[in-house]
Formats: C-alpha cells, structure tokens, sequence
C-alpha cells in the first residue's frame, strides 16, 4: 500500500517518538510504501529549518540533512505533476494531492484540516494519522 503524508506528519514522525513514528515503523518494516514528490520535500526541507525545530534537532543530535537523508531512504520519490487548482484556501496543500494522484496512493495522511475537510480527493481517502493506525 503506498501512502502520502502530509510535511507535519513527516515532521512529527522524524522530530518526535509518538504515534506518527509509527507510521514509519510500518515503512520501515515494508509494511507500507509512503511517496513524496519533489515539491512536498522542498516544503519538508524548509520546515526542517524553522527556529521552531532547531532545539528538537539538536537534541537528538541530527541535522536537517541527516533527516532528509534517512527519510529518503524510505521514501518513493515522484515527479511532480499539476492538478487542477482544488484547495483554494490554501494551494500549496494541492502537492499532496498532486503526490498521491502521481503515486497513485490508497490513502493521505495529514493533519492539516484543508486537506482533512475534504475527506477524500478522486477517491483517495483523507485521514489523520490516528485513524489511518486505528485502520491499520
């Protein structure tokens, strides 16, 4: 099963041992596949070095780099591609739409309620990572 994850899960996952680090667990374990496009890791890079962060990476002892590089390693990269215009409200939330079209995803894994409201995208389910354990 490939699944997208949304950069605040991917941030949670990598920064933070909780119920989003699961998730990776079941990468890991090749329980599941998660994509990402080139565009969802530039935001995921950008994250990465807000201030905000900057204590969390320091205390377990990693740099924006290695957390890129480890997630890469897990990760299935997709090229970008363009959808049509769906989250007016926020468009930069559209490269996960457009992530989970290209990789053809069984579901989105998000926290983000733009993309949660919509619930499913062209049949794609939209859920938190809760639910999608809870699923699992």
């Amino acid at each position: 099963m490939v699944v997208v994850a949304d950069t605040n899960i991917l941030v949670s996952a990598l920064l933070w041992k909780g119920q989003t680090t699961s998730i990776l667990h079941l990468v890991r374990d090749g329980k599941i596949q998660i994509a990402i496009n080139g565009s969802l890791l530039n935001e995921f890079e950008r994250a990465l070095c807000y201030p905000k962060f900057h204590q969390q990476l320091s205390s377990i002892g990693k740099t924006t780099v290695q957390i890129v590089q480890e997630f890469l390693e897990i990760a299935v990269l997709m090229d970008d591609i363009s959808i049509p215009p769906t989250i007016l409200d926020d468009l930069s939330d559209d490269r996960v739409l457009a992530c989970a079209f290209a990789a053809s995803a069984a579901m989105i894994i998000s926290g983000d309620h733009h993309l949660l409201t919509l619930k499913r995208w062209r049949g794609i389910p939209i859920v938190t990572a809760r639910t999608f354990l809870n699923r699992w």
